[in-house]
């Protein structure tokens, strides 16, 4: 998509210089970029910054712009430790675009590609706060819609972000009814049932999207793939609307069999029947791990004299 990109060195809004490009997806593309000043002819780098510009032909919807307005507002003023800071957002040559702050480390998916399976307390250590973060949208009425270890940033000091608000709408628009040909919000291995029958959602369990989505990245963490491996996406998305997912203490004998009835609480196809919020959900898992480990399994028998 050359016609969506700017030259590196490009300077937008007369703020965030572009120095290298970092990601490109449906949505956008994402830049590395120094924030400048110019002052009495000098040039100033005030910080390091992630820029989003999302692609023309989302730009050239007038009721996107208005959405992305709207939203993007909203994501500025939950202000959460745990929920990267957007510094500024408006429109620029037609392209509307997001400078947030610059996280120096990986996202959960790399650390996973990287370290192979997470222990149970290393998972808990990681979605301990992007519960929080969740849970603080939520209360404002923000359902993210696209929770995966992509858009989960480890940076230094154990740091943890939530990122990229980029699918989140207001819980009481979830229910609108899709158009033939839209495309469907989310990413396969991390998405809710319901988010493929909007029609179904209701708005005071709309957050519960989230909910499940979070529990999918759980899987991810211990078992390196989400609860359900199949060859394609579609097939993906149709074992998340009429399959039960497995038990995770199947696939790691190492893991407390508590866990299996905290995710599947969690993975439940029934929204109402899922955790309440995503702390809750962080909570279970925590009082699981507290449970002694299974015992090992019986030595072999002596082979027969």
């Amino acid at each position: 998509m050359l016609d969506a990109m700017f030259p590196i060195g490009t300077v937008v809004a007369g703020r965030f210089r572009l120095d290298e490009l970092v990601a490109e997806g449906g949505m956008g593309i994402v830049y590395r970029a120094t924030e400048v000043r110019e002052r009495d002819g000098d040039t100033r780098e005030v910080r390091s910054v992630a820029v989003k510009l999302i692609h023309p032909r989302r730009a050239a919807d007038p009721a996107y712009l208005t959405r992305f307005e709207r939203e993007t507002a909203t994501v500025v003023q939950l202000q959460h430790p745990n929920i990267v800071p957007v510094h500024d957002f408006g429109e620029w040559q037609g392209r509307p675009y997001i400078a947030f702050a610059w996280i120096a480390g990986e996202d959960l998916g790399a650390r996973i590609e990287r370290s192979g399976k997470l222990s149970l307390e290393q998972t808990i250590r990681v979605l301990a706060p992007v519960a929080e973060a969740l849970d603080a949208a939520h209360e404002r009425g923000l359902v993210h819609r696209d929770i995966k270890p992509g858009n989960i940033l480890l940076g230094g000091r154990d740091a943890v972000y939530l990122t990229d608000f980029g699918l989140a709408r207001p819980s009481d628009a979830l229910a609108a009814p899709t158009l033939p040909g839209a495309r469907l919000m989310g990413t396969a291995p991390f998405i809710a049932p319901e988010q493929l029958r909007p029609r179904t959602i209701k708005p005071e369990l709309a957050h519960r999207i989230d909910i499940y989505a979070l529990a999918c990245v759980a899987f991810a963490c211990l078992t390196g793939d989400g609860p359900f491996r199949r060859d394609s996406d579609e097939a993906i998305i149709f074992a998340h609307a009429d399959e039960e997912p497995p038990k995770i203490s199947e696939e790691r004998s190492d893991l407390p069999a508590a866990l299996d009835s905290v995710l599947a609480r969690a993975l439940a196809k029934d929204p109402a029947l899922r955790y309440g919020s995503a702390g809750e959900l962080v909570t279970a898992m925590r009082e699981a791990a507290a449970e002694p480990p299974p015992p090992p399994p019986p030595p072999p028998p002596p082979p027969p004299p």
